[in-house]
C-alpha cells in the first residue's frame, strides 16, 4: 500500500494523486503547465516531505559521511551544506543527496524517496560506532518553496530576513508556531527554500 505524507488529506481533496516513489502524491492540483508558470515568474509550494532525512550526530559523524559521499564534509561551516553523491566502494553512484552541517558534530542529509530504504540499509551497514544514524523522514514535514518570489512568500509568514540566507546555507527559522531549517536549495533550477 503506497505511503502518504503528513499533508495527505489536503492533497487528496484538492489534487490529482498519483504514486510516486511509493507514496501517494499529487501531481499537480491547477495543471501542469500553469503551476510551471508559477514556479518560473513568482512562485510554488511543493510537499517534499517524502524525501529521506537523516540525522548523522557524534563524533565520527564528519569522518562517517567522507567515507561514503564525493564531497568533503569538513569544509562546511554550521548552517552551510553541499550537493554530493553517496558512493559504493567502487564509487558506483547509489544516490544523490544534499548535507548540511547543523552543528559542530551533526549533519542532515536528505535523500530521494524512491531509494530511502536502500540507503538507509546502506548506511546502517556502514555506520560508525561514532556517528549515530537516526530516520526523521517521518517524523516531520518538508516543503520546496521555489521561484523567484519564494523569499517574499516566506519572509510574510516568518517574517525572516531571508535574504542572509546564501544558496546551500541555512537557518533555524520560525515560520508560524514552529522552529525550522529553512535551506536555499532546491532542484527547480529557480531562487528557492526547503522548509
Amino acid at each position: 500500500m503506497p505511503k502518504r505524507t503528513q499533508v495527505y488529506e489536503y492533497h487528496k481533496k484538492h489534487g490529482n494523486i498519483v504514486d510516486y516513489a511509493g507514496y501517494e502524491l499529487p501531481v499537480w492540483f491547477e495543471g501542469i503547465i500553469p503551476e510551471c508558470k508559477a514556479v518560473r515568474t513568482h512562485v510554488g509550494l511543493f510537499d517534499v516531505s517524502h524525501m529521506g532525512r537523516i540525522t548523522v550526530e557524534g563524533k565520527n559523524a564528519e569522518t562517517f559521511l567522507n567515507s561514503l559521499v564525493t564531497n568533503d564534509v569538513s569544509t562546511l561551516s554550521i548552517g552551510q551544506g553541499h550537493y554530493s553523491l553517496l558512493c559504493n566502494p567502487n564509487a558506483g553512484i547509489i544516490d544523490d543527496l544534499t548535507i548540511f552541517r547543523t552543528s559542530q558534530t551533526k549533519y542532515l542529509v536528505v535523500y530521494n524517496a524512491a531509494n530511502r530504504d536502500k540507503n538507509w540499509a546502506w548506511l546502517e551497514k556502514h555506520r560508525d560506532p561514532g556517528a549515530g544514524l537516526r530516520d526523521v523522514s517521518d517524523q516531520s514535514a518538508m516543503f520546496a518553496v521555489q521561484g523567484p518570489k519564494a523569499g517574499q512568500l516566506l519572509r510574510s509568514i516568518s517574517g525572516a530576513r531571508l535574504e542572509e540566507i546564501d544558496k546551500y546555507s541555512g537557518k533555524e527559522v520560525r515560520v508560524g508556531d514552529l522552529s525550522c531549517l529553512v535551506t536555499r536549495s532546491g532542484y527547480t533550477g529557480e531562487d528557492g527554500f526547503e522548509i
